[in-house]
C-alpha cells in the first residue's frame, strides 16, 4: 500500500522504505526471534525485504539514513523514536478480523442501551 502511495508523489519526493521496527524491549525481543510470527521479524520482515528489493524501491533500514520531513507508516502501535518528532502520515488499510458470534453480541448490548 505504501509504495502505491509512493507512486502517486511528485518527483520532488524521495521516497524510502523499511520494514516495520521498534525500539527498546520489542527490538530486543525481535532480536531473539520471539516477535519471528510478527511483523516486527521472520517471513513478514523477509517478505518486506524481498517486496523492496523486486521492486527496486531505496532501503533506508529502520529509517536511519535520512531526516525526514514526513514519515508514511501503516501502523501506529509502535511510534519509533527516530520519527516522534516528524510529520507521520498513518494509513490504514481497513483491514478487519472476521465477525465471529463476539462482534454480533457486542453489537446487540450496544443496541439495548
Amino acid at each position: 500500500m505504501l509504495h502505491k502511495i509512493s507512486r502517486h508523489l511528485d518527483e520532488q519526493y524521495e521516497c524510502y522504505f523499511s520494514p516495520y521496527y521498534a525500539d527498546g524491549i520489542e527490538d530486543l525481543a525481535a532480536k531473539t526471534g520471539i516477535l519471528d510470527a510478527t511483523v516486527l521479524g521472520g517471513k513478514h520482515q523477509m517478505d518486506t525485504l524481498n517486496y523492496i528489493q523486486a521492486n527496486n524501491l531505496v532501503l533506508d533500514w529502520r529509517g536511519e539514513g535520512h531526516d525526514y520531513d514526513l514519515v508514511v507508516t501503516a501502523s501506529d502501535l509502535i511510534v519509533q523514536r527516530n520519527i516522534r518528532n516528524k510529520r507521520v502520515v498513518l494509513v490504514q488499510e481497513g483491514i478487519t478480523e472476521p465477525e465471529i458470534w463476539l462482534f454480533h453480541l457486542v453489537r446487540w448490548l450496544k443496541g439495548a442501551y
